[in-house]
């Protein structure tokens, strides 16, 4: 064991001196000192978010990233539309007091008629066994020979509907939905909406057109789903969380409230919801009607651009991933790596916070265009903005719990999978509402 630590020690300490070496050394680099921005995106800290934004840095080397928990700093829990549960959107220890509620959504429209509940009599019921066993199979062939987003899929973008409305002022106190305060007032999206720009450091400068880019994972077979969203989000996709920011920082009200407080943001700049599916590498937008005509090429031609960092970020994923050529074409390897999150036979459609080794608190500027393998948890933050460090405060006190969590889950799986870890997922299968059953010590 002596020997062992040694080896361990050895290795931490080398790799920490080969990532303080290449901050030191690289020359820092800054878009905003000189001119305003092509565009801003703000990501979730996420490792895997880590590439992507070099990615669209590489693109467009006149836009500005950001980075920050996934949640955005607005916690509340969520009644889709038609849902008998309401789910939480924030981080695991917050408990929130407010509820955001989904109408209109029609986004819970991808069915199948093997999912049929209603009784249709004995003779009926025994000729509709048969006919849907025949489809079942049809359909088993279908999926396995050209996968395609199904039924049976875990999809993230199911979560909120793009153009579906959500309720977030709250006019009235009494307005109270499973003991929760249904919206926000005023005041509590104005504190929010400050706490969270001043902590990233985005205060000035704003781009015409920001994008929030929240995260999920859509896969057809994976009985730990959760694990591949965002953990910000308690294990759900981001998507709502960036609606509703984007739509509380875009009230006028709140602008007007935000003067007082030393961010002032222009009229015609705009904050675009969006959600990465980490699997698939694919970008959904949200609430584009809002975007002026005016912005509408622009918003089209940065589109374009995430297309374009969106292959780069496949290609880089695709040489940890056995099945797939990382030296195909850009496209190929994009359609491979599709195909991996929509196959009902791919266990490990992405590899999650596989590679996860660090967290890195600071200005963009640090690490800009520097090459971090996925590795890294990427919050800004900047000091010229937190005189007292107050700001500072409030985004390191969750890093070491949630961050450092992340990483020792994987850490000890790595170590010692069958009493630290949970073995492997290959057996594993969901038991109703209850939890997870291994087939792996059953005869």
């Amino acid at each position: 064991h002596e020997v062992l630590r040694l080896w361990q020690d050895a290795f931490e300490w080398s790799y920490y001196d080969q990532v303080i070496g290449a901050i030191s050394q690289k020359k820092h680099q800054s878009v905003i000192d000189s001119k305003t921005p092509a565009f801003q995106a703000v990501f979730c800290i996420d490792e895997r978010e880590c590439s992507l934004r070099r990615h669209i840095e590489y693109t467009v080397p006149e836009c500005q990233t950001f980075g920050a928990p996934g949640f955005f700093g607005v916690e509340f829990f969520f009644e889709s539309d038609g849902a008998k549960f309401i789910e939480k959107l924030c981080p695991a220890p917050v408990t929130p007091k407010h509820l955001i509620i989904e109408t209109n959504g029609n986004h819970h429209t991808r069915s199948d008629i093997v999912f049929e509940k209603r009784n249709l009599g004995i003779i009926t019921n025994l000729c509709a066994t048969i006919i849907y066993g025949v489809y079942s199979f049809w359909k088993l062939l279908q999926i396995t020979l050209f996968p395609q987003k199904e039924s049976i899929i875990a999809d993230a973008f199911a979560i909120v509907g793009k153009k579906s409305s959500l309720t977030i002022i709250n006019d009235n106190p009494l307005d109270i939905k499973h003991g929760l305060q249904v919206g926000f007032t005023i005041q509590e999206i104005t504190d929010r909406i400050e706490s969270f720009l001043k902590g990233i450091g985005l205060i000035q400068q704003f781009s015409s057109l920001i994008y929030v880019i929240s995260h999920g994972s859509s896969t057809s077979n994976n009985p730990h789903y959760g694990a591949y969203n965002c953990g910000a989000c308690s294990g759900r996709p981001g998507a709502v969380n960036a609606r509703v920011f984007c739509m509380m920082a875009n009230n006028t009200e709140v602008r007007k409230e935000l003067i007082g407080r030393g961010i002032d943001i222009p009229d015609d700049t705009i904050f675009i919801p969006c959600m990465h599916d980490t699997t698939s590498d694919e970008i959904e937008y949200y609430d584009e009607e809002m975007i002026p005509t005016t912005f509408q090429s622009m918003n089209q031609s940065i589109k374009q651009s995430f297309e374009q960092a969106l292959d780069l970020n496949a290609k880089e994923r695709s040489r940890r991933f056995a099945s797939i050529k990382t030296n195909d074409s850009l496209s190929n390897v994009r359609n491979q790596i599709r195909n991996r999150a929509l196959s009902m036979f791919e266990p490990r459609a992405e590899l999650g916070h596989g590679t996860n080794s660090l967290a890195i608190i600071g200005r963009r500027e640090i690490t800009r265009g520097l090459y971090m393998d996925r590795r890294a948890f990427l919050n800004s933050y900047d000091y010229r903005y937190d005189k007292d460090g107050s700001y500072l405060k409030k985004v390191i006190a969750p890093i070491g719990v949630v961050c450092g969590g992340i990483n020792l889950e994987y850490y000890f799986s790595r170590v010692d999978n069958m009493k630290l870890g949970c073995g492997t997922k290959i057996p594993h299968n969901v038991m109703g509402l209850l939890g997870v059953r291994s087939e792996e010590h059953t005869s």
